[in-house]
């Protein structure tokens, strides 16, 4: 009895230590990812939030404000440093990160009306 039961702690000290080894410890080597957590910001404010628990997330849709055109998301304030989601999710990031929006005034891509109509005159 006494060698029935040994052998029984055995048993389940062994199934704990292999249970550990499988799933115990997640490393950047099997191709696990950490929970990680993206934030966007249009002009100081939060845009979006994006959970990655993978090695793909998807981007939140591209905001609209009036009168300016939207350039992309960057990895600083300063808007010098463009963000790539591939290289991102390639090195595998393990720490919250924040992006901001760019925009560019369109403006200058605004047509303006002939001068010359307004007056009624013609060119030759």
């Amino acid at each position: 009895m006494k060698h029935k039961m040994l052998a029984l702690v055995g048993l389940f000290v062994s199934l704990g230590f292999l249970l550990q080894i499988l799933y115990g410890c997640e490393s950047k080597d099997t191709g696990t990812y950490p929970v990680t957590q993206i934030k966007f910001y249009v002009d100081d404010s939060l845009y979006d939030a994006v959970i990655v628990r993978s090695d793909r997330f998807v981007m939140p849709p591209a905001p609209k404000k009036e009168g300016y055109r939207f350039e992309g998301w960057f990895c600083d304030a300063e808007l010098s440093e463009a963000f790539k989601p591939e290289r991102y999710v390639c090195d595998r990031a393990r720490f919250d990160i924040e992006v901001y929006a760019k925009f560019v005034s369109t403006k200058s891509e605004e047509t303006f009306p002939d001068l010359f109509q307004n007056f009624g005159q013609t060119i030759m």
